[in-house]
């Protein structure tokens, strides 16, 4: 079978724009909670493309919506690209700067539920956040004349407020799938294997997997979404 010929991404009017986002306060989020004796709350240095995706639309909160008892996101992806014309990735950290922040409930007088393994309001409980100058970077695919906003915050809860930097990349499609270099949302691209390091319930976030088309991207190799036609 003759394989496809590399297709330049700009000469669709797309873009590939690497972004580099620098935290500006404090950036509190939660990858993972361990209920024992006492509440620790730990932060991977990836940022799921969920959250990030409601930065870049605006949006000053995690926005979902619960049906019956499932979470499921309000603003998909594929959506997002009809309407707004970006898609944005997962975002990895290139500096951490972090400390751990001590809080407990002891002697407050608050009243509390304490079932075996979870409470509403824990004894005590650890919490890492980062610092201003952490950095992380991201890639974004954009349709001609979308411009990123300078200043994302990451939900309102999370407080994170972040200076963006962009730079113009040219990038090429090609297909028949290859090695990425950077993570992806196995959801978005319709992998048909993958190494997941993050679940959510917007997709889970892969390191490396099986993917049908990747962009080109300068040393950049980024699993291409499979609702981006190009």
């Amino acid at each position: 079978m003759k394989k496809a010929s590399p297709l330049p991404l700009h000469g669709d009017g797309l873009t590939v724009l690497e972004a580099g986002l620098e935290l500006e306060g404090v950036f509190w989020f939660h990858t993972y909670a361990q209920p024992r004796d006492k509440y620790t709350h730990v932060a991977a240095p990836l940022i799921h493309n969920y959250p990030l995706t409601l930065a870049f639309l605006g949006k000053p909160a995690e926005a979902y919506a619960a049906v019956s008892g499932r979470i499921t996101f309000a603003y998909r992806p594929e959506e997002v690209w009809r309407e707004e014309g970006f898609y944005v990735y997962p975002a990895v950290s290139e500096k951490i700067v972090s400390r751990i922040q001590l809080f407990s409930m002891g002697g407050t007088g608050y009243v509390q539920f304490k079932p075996r393994t979870r409470a509403s309001v824990p004894d005590y409980a650890a919490n890492q956040v980062f610092l201003p100058g952490t950095r992380f970077k991201t890639y974004i695919i954009a349709r001609r004349g979308y411009r990123p906003p300078r200043i994302v915050r990451l939900g309102a809860k999370r407080y994170g407020v972040f200076s963006v930097h962009t730079r113009r990349m040219r990038g090429v499609v090609k297909g028949g799938g290859g090695e990425v270099t950077h993570p992806f949302n196995a959801r978005d691209v319709g992998a048909a294997a993958y190494h997941g390091v993050l679940r959510h319930y917007a997709g889970p976030i892969a390191i490396s997997g099986v993917v049908e088309r990747v962009v080109r991207a300068g040393s950049a190799v980024l699993a291409l979404p499979r609702f981006i036609d190009v």
